[in-house]
C-alpha cells in the first residue's frame, strides 16, 4: 500500500496490521512524514519502503515515533534509497533485531 501521510492509513491513531505486505511511503513534503500509529506486524513479516531518495529535505523521510509503535515478533525490512527513522523517546521500549 502507498501512503504520501499519516492520514492516508485510515482514522487516527488506529493502527496499521501488515503480515506478509509492503508499506510505501512516496511522500515529499519538507522534513518528512511522522506517524505515531502502532504497526502490528504478523507472521509473514512486513516490509517498509521508501523508494524516494532522503537527500533533499523535500525527499523521502519516514519518521516512526513512540514507544511501543512496532509490535509483533517477525521480520521487518526496509527498501528504497529513503531515510528510515524508528525514534523511541523513552528508555522504557526496546528493539531487538538481526
Amino acid at each position: 500500500m502507498r501512503f504520501s501521510a499519516d492520514n492516508n492509513l485510515g482514522a487516527s491513531g488506529q493502527p496499521v496490521t501488515l503480515d506478509g505486505g509492503t508499506l510505501s511511503y512516496v511522500g515529499n513534503v519538507s522534513g518528512g512524514t511522522t506517524i505515531t500509529r502502532v504497526m502490528n506486524v504478523g507472521h509473514a513479516g512486513a516490509t517498509l519502503d521508501v523508494p524516494n531518495s532522503g537527500f533533499s529535505p523535500t525527499n523521502g523521510k519516514l519518521v516512526i515515533n513512540g514507544n511501543d509503535r512496532i509490535v509483533g515478533s517477525a521480520s521487518i525490512t526496509k527498501t528504497g534509497p529513503g531515510w528510515l527513522t524508528l525514534y523511541v523517546p523513552t528508555a522504557t521500549s526496546r528493539a531487538t533485531g538481526r
